[in-house]
């Protein structure tokens, strides 16, 4: 028997061979700047929904008024577009890499807003925050030998504001 097995697909440094972990931006071996990175199709097609349905609604209800000598967005009416944006976020399924795991999260941690203003931003935050959690529980299954990467998605997390 093999004194190391691997379960899965084991990356090599194209330049010198060396074995590297998922994720990585340089080789540790000879720092190698692997810039092989690209966007998920599917994480791509979700953000591209979204930000379809976003423009749309904001094209056509976004108001603005001062408060306390400030200019703010004024509250807002959920309306179906809304609702269709919340139904893509809470069912969209991640696919089971640790690339597109961290690529999502890190998508999601993004939207959510560190100051909300008008209960609209609040709920938003609230599904955002869901989502993150869905998708770090699903990772801490999937991900289980990459306590590293978990652990920087609690710290995203707290850093945000919310706790996985």
């Amino acid at each position: 028997m093999a004194e190391n097995e691997y379960i899965g697909v084991v990356k090599k440094c194209p330049a010198c061979g060396g074995v590297i972990e998922s994720l990585t931006s340089h080789c540790p071996f000879c720092n190698l700047e692997l810039s092989d990175v690209s966007t998920n199709a599917t994480t791509l097609l979700f953000r591209n929904s979204l930000v379809d349905m976003r423009y749309r609604r904001e094209k056509n209800s976004t108001k603005f008024g001062l408060k306390n000598g400030k200019v703010v967005m004024e509250e807002v009416e959920w309306e179906e577009n809304d609702t269709n944006r919340k139904e893509l976020v809470e069912n969209f399924t991640i696919p089971n890499a640790i690339a597109d795991f961290m690529e999502f999260f890190i998508y999601a941690i993004v939207m959510i807003d560190p100051d909300p203003q008008i209960d609209y931003d609040k709920k938003w935050n609230e599904i955002w925050i869901e989502k993150c959690k869905q998708v770090y529980e699903k990772a801490r299954i999937a991900m289980a030998g990459e306590p590293a990467l978990l652990d920087y998605m609690k710290q995203l997390a707290q850093e945000t504001g919310f706790n996985l």
